[in-house]
């Protein structure tokens, strides 16, 4: 194949791609088996199929899967048919190959599932400072579901926000999220960050992968299920039309950031500043009607979704609704 002898010139007898490992599972009927299919649609919904196949990858893989009783209770399955794969990929690609001697698969993996709310927290408090350096700082809050999620904030002032569950493992030593993957990523103006693999679970065993584009187009899938079965996909359209991940950015969002910089992400225009056109009706501002009732729109979906609590907002809205009752009397 052309974009194999291509990528043979670059990367002599050493890289394999993602989009290899792709192909080599299609044309072995990834439908045959379980196993199979959960890797097949992985791979092909999670990431960018020209980077570098990678032990982090493997490793993402096998915690998704340990999420799910199925996996779980079937981990010596799950790592031997993957290693058999594994295998057969580089006995398929003779002058490339794939080092996994180091990689720990399933069977191999210890599972603990914390109970304590308490304990929950100290463990996820200590793998964050893990990760931060010695001058960035973070911040750790839990919910009612035992799930923990950490904002890391570096000194460039980028932004890291991590959902850690109740299931953890050992890796070197030491006790880490079983899932370590599930992160959103933030600019230093804490806007999402653009071309880079997000990921978010909006609801139980429901997975968002997306990346943003320069133009703050989102793309993605998403993925439910033991077998990461595909439940929808989205190609370069604004997060406001993609109601649920929408949804759990926000209220990520009103936890860590300052509610009124979230608030003028989620409905641009609804400012006190528009709000003066509310106490001086006049001409100019009764032809903005339909301006006025598209942010109404706007700011009430915000108040059923991630600003259920905020007062001011309310009284906002209903202000301006007053308004645009007056002016079409």
């Amino acid at each position: 194949m052309l974009i194999d002898a291509i990528l043979l010139i670059s990367y002599p007898f050493t890289v394999l791609r993602i989009y290899q490992l792709i192909r080599f599972l299609q044309d072995s009927n990834p439908q045959n088996t379980p196993v199979r299919l959960a890797f097949y649609n992985y791979l092909k919904s999670e990431v960018d199929g020209n980077e570098p196949l990678s032990q982090k990858l493997l490793e993402d893989f096998f915690g998704q899967c340990l999420e799910y009783p199925h996996w779980l209770a079937n981990k010596n399955h799950l790592g031997r048919e993957v290693l058999h794969i594994l295998q057969n990929m580089n006995s398929f690609f003779v002058h490339q190959s794939f080092d996994f001697k180091n990689l720990r698969f399933p069977q191999d993996m210890q599972v603990f599932e914390m109970e304590n709310p308490k304990d929950i927290l100290q463990a996820s408090e200590r793998y964050i400072e893990t990760l931060c350096g010695n001058l960035d700082k973070y911040r750790i809050v839990s919910d009612t579901s035992k799930r923990c999620y950490g904002l890391i904030a570096r000194t460039d002032r980028s932004c890291e926000i991590h959902q850690l569950d109740r299931k953890f493992t050992l890796r070197d030593g030491l006790l880490q999220p079983l899932r370590k993957d599930i992160i959103l990523y933030y600019d230093s103006d804490f806007n999402l960050k653009q071309d880079v693999v997000q990921c978010c679970e909006i609801a139980p065993y429901l997975l968002c992968y997306f990346k943003l584009t320069n133009k703050s187009l989102v793309s993605g899938s998403l993925l439910r299920g033991y077998v990461f079965q595909k439940l929808s996909e989205f190609t370069a359209i604004p997060i406001n039309q993609c109601g649920r991940l929408e949804e759990y950015v926000r209220r990520l969002e009103m936890i860590f950031f300052e509610k009124n910089e979230t608030l003028l992400q989620s409905t641009p225009g609804l400012s006190s500043e528009t709000l003066d056109l509310t106490e001086a009706p006049d001409q100019k501002s009764m032809s903005n009607q339909g301006e006025f009732e598209n942010l109404i729109s706007q700011a009430e979906r915000a108040l059923k979704t991630s600003f259920q609590e905020d007062k001011n907002l309310s009284q906002l809205v209903e202000r301006f609704k007053t308004y645009v009752q007056s002016s079409t009397q």
